[in-house]
């Protein structure tokens, strides 16, 4: 059990690469009135358009700013380093193109001060630019400011997929180690997968603290052959850790193995729909990746789980036929 004597309430962790247009007002909204109370932790990340040397100018007007400068090692790697870096009761991760409600988040700060779950979500929301009209991109089922265990969240049907929809006790990170695995993309869903499953208190708190900015060039919205196979790559690296982690804690936790399992074939079947559907994905690729899931242990799907449903067992148990699935591509792709 580790043991932290904490200087702040909350740590905002901010990774930053080349985003020197959006910075500056993405910091001023997370700063509040009472700096003895929070922190706000720059990680620059090898960036080459003179947001560097922007941060350090507006450390300048703050005391609780850090500003740690690094070679380039991705989101996963700014993060890992904001987090050894922290000194927050809690943890926040805000992207530095997106903002925060500075109104909402002072409200948060004053309910964080007597609260002790391990992981506190709220509201997000998603804009297309900085003038749109932002719609809410949160589904949570969660009764307000109760805690959940991890079991009945996730039971609840809450699955979160985004690290910024939330605040994570420091304590809670460093006990389980968790940190962002830098060898995946998509790094959010691995992330938050394995936190909130080894969570043991979990709070929602209905207050819309984060709009996330979805910018053109996004790997989202990338409509590229060569984007389209790294999504790809991505989920089969999401489940291999998945599959891992399972491994790990299902002895100790024993509901881990019942969802894990079953969201590690949600996720390979997912990905069979897409290269199926997919016409720019040729079949070469296809059966590439379906070897790769073989050599993982990640196919067949695994179909002696109780909790799904008659219908989705039959899709999985359609899905294991391999030489179909792959001559079903091949005809889909001549009609194409």
């Amino acid at each position: 059990m580790v043991h932290i004597n904490h200087k702040y309430l909350l740590s905002i962790i901010i990774p930053i690469y080349n985003i020197k247009e959006y910075i500056k007002s993405c910091i001023e909204s997370a700063a509040l009135l009472d700096s003895n109370l929070y922190e706000i932790v720059l990680i620059d990340d090898g960036s080459t358009d003179g947001v560097e040397k922007l941060i350090d100018s507006i450390s300048l007007d703050y005391n609780n700013i850090k500003v740690l400068h690094q070679k380039n090692q991705g989101l996963s790697g700014a993060r890992n380093s904001g987090l050894n870096l922290s000194q927050g009761k809690y943890i926040w991760f805000v992207d530095g193109d997106d903002y925060v409600d500075s109104i909402n988040l002072n409200k948060a700060i004053e309910f964080l001060k007597n609260n002790n779950s391990d992981i506190v979500t709220f509201d997000m929301a998603l804009g297309a630019d900085r003038n749109s009209n932002y719609r809410s991109i949160s589904k949570c089922c969660l009764i307000p400011e109760r805690n959940y265990s991890a079991e009945e969240s996730f039971r609840s049907g809450f699955i979160p997929t985004s690290a910024c929809s939330a605040f994570y006790k420091k304590e809670f990170i460093d006990n389980f180690n968790l940190r962002f695995n830098i060898c995946a993309y998509r790094e959010d869903v691995e992330f938050t997968g394995r936190a909130f499953l080894l969570a043991s208190k979990i709070c929602y708190l209905p207050l819309l603290l984060y709009y996330y900015y979805e910018r053109e060039g996004s790997i989202t919205k990338n409509e590229s052959i060569e984007n389209r196979q790294k999504l790809i790559r991505a989920e089969v690296t999401i489940a291999d850790s998945f599959n891992k982690f399972l491994s790990e804690y299902s002895s100790d936790y024993p509901y881990i193995s019942k969802i894990m399992k079953e969201r590690i074939n949600l996720i390979v079947m997912n990905m069979m729909i897409s290269l199926f559907h997919d016409k720019y994905l040729d079949y070469d690729f296809s059966k590439h990746i379906l070897i790769d899931c073989k050599r993982k242990k990640l196919y067949p799907l695994n179909l002696r789980i109780n909790q799904i449903s008659f219908k989705r067992k039959i899709m999985w148990l359609f899905a294991n036929f391999e030489s179909l699935y792959f001559l079903l591509i091949k005809i889909s792709r001549k009609k194409q």
